[in-house]
Formats: structure tokens, sequence, C-alpha cells
């Protein structure tokens, strides 16, 4: 089954294009310019998307994890990545 994940922005990436999913930290910044912990898949045309950004390391990674857990899971063929409460 084809996955796809919906980055906190709405844009949708194709798993089988991802080739690396990871943590990086200060690859994005927030209004106060904090800078927020990021999700980043590397596909296969070498492009770094940000596909969720986090305001703590422990959040980046917890959503990495159920990123991971969905991969392993076979059940649905959707990953749509939590927004942050400032921007629902």
């Amino acid at each position: 089954m084809a996955k796809t994940i919906i980055t906190q922005s709405g844009e949708l990436i194709n798993y089988s294009n991802v080739v690396s999913v990871s943590v990086d930290s200060g690859a994005k910044k927030d209004s106060q310019n904090n800078k927020l912990f990021s999700v980043t898949a590397v596909t296969t045309n070498g492009q770094n998307t940000i596909i969720g950004s986090y305001d703590s390391c422990y959040e980046a990674h917890k959503a990495k994890a159920k990123l991971v857990e969905w991969l392993q899971s076979e059940i649905y063929g959707v990953y749509e990545f939590d927004r942050k409460d400032s921007e629902q």
C-alpha cells in the first residue's frame, strides 16, 4: 500500500520517495526567534522537507516515533502530523 505523509503545513509526501527522517534543531524558528526542533524528511531527489516543528526535542522525537509506529502498522495509507495548537 502506498503511504502518504501530510506535513504540518499541509504538504503531501509519498513515503516511497523518502530516504530518511531525522530530528534537527534550529532549522526553523518561531515568531519570537526561538529555535524549533524539526522532524525532517530527505527525499530521493535530495530535497529536505520539514514535516513537523516542535518547541522541544522531546516533542520532536515523540512525533518521529509516532510516524515510525504508523509506518510499521500497515493499517492506514495516510499519516497527518499533528499541528501545533497555534496553527489549528
